[in-house]
């Protein structure tokens, strides 16, 4: 019984361990727009020079065996950030520490030896919470580790995105700037959904899928580039689907519309 029980107890734990790194997963692949919004701020703010702060950042970072003086870099760019994001609505500041967690994971994730993320973020909030005038706790909330695979796409994606943007940006400058980006957008568009039609990621590939239906509406009209389609293909021939719905759909409202216009008719020749 009590082997039972144990078992039972270790099944529920794996469990709950499963949807809780499911859930991770979800919630950093549905952050992408989030990510693009904040990226641009995230970069104005980090470049502000924080000599003010360099010996809380040199405690804060003693413990760690990584290079110190780059890991005080980090502290100061994550203080300088953390300065700003604390006078912004409560969405606001949520939206930030989920990039602060994505920016954490892809620069400090193999330099911090021995300790993880929500050690180097606590060790810094200890030390620099006071001056920068914000909450200890801070961002603590939405610090975790990301799956290597699920970082990397979620980098891709943000990368087909502002090169579909930049392309966007530079409307009014000449064809070949523009080329140029969507060139870059288009070559990691075919890796992504060679990778999608290879193996089932439905939570990738259904991302992946979003940024298709956003690039050929922002595509449809323009003067389109040499060897660059202004509609991507759907991973998953989304468009032969459709048009069997729009099919369907029309095979049902067209004799109700061609009775509606009898009985219309009729009425106006009595």
């Amino acid at each position: 019984m009590l082997f039972t029980n144990i078992n039972f107890f270790k099944f529920i734990i794996l469990y709950i361990l499963k949807n809780n790194i499911i859930l991770c997963i979800i919630n950093m692949y549905t952050y992408v727009d989030v990510l693009l919004k904040v990226k641009p701020t995230f970069n104005t703010t980090i470049t502000i020079n924080s000599k003010e702060i360099q010996g809380e950042c040199k405690t804060a970072c003693s413990s760690f065996s990584y290079d110190n003086v780059k890991l005080e870099g980090y502290c100061k760019q994550i203080f300088n950030y953390l300065s700003e994001l604390y006078k912004l609505s409560p969405k606001e500041k949520t939206e930030g520490c989920h990039f602060l967690n994505y920016w954490m994971n892809i620069n400090l994730e193999k330099k911090i030896v021995s300790h993880n993320l929500l050690d180097f973020l606590s060790k810094i909030l200890e030390n620099t919470h006071e001056k920068g005038d914000f909450d200890e706790d801070l961002c603590k909330n939405q610090i975790k580790e990301i799956d290597i695979n699920v970082l990397k796409n979620v980098n891709d994606l943000i990368k087909l995105y502002e090169s579909l943007y930049a392309s966007k940006l530079t409307e009014d400058e000449s064809t070949r700037v523009n080329c140029t980006h969507l060139g870059k957008c288009y070559e990691l568009y075919k890796t992504k959904v060679e990778l999608c039609r290879g193996y089932s990621n439905e939570i990738f590939c259904n991302e992946l899928e979003n940024f298709i239906m956003d690039y050929n509406r922002s595509m449809r009209y323009k003067v389109p580039c040499a060897d660059i389609p202004n509609r991507l293909p759907y991973i998953r021939d989304i468009s032969s689907d459709t048009n069997t719905l729009i099919t369907f759909f029309l095979t049902l409202l067209v004799p109700s519309v061609l009775f509606m216009i009898y009985k219309v008719d009729k009425f106006y020749n009595i």
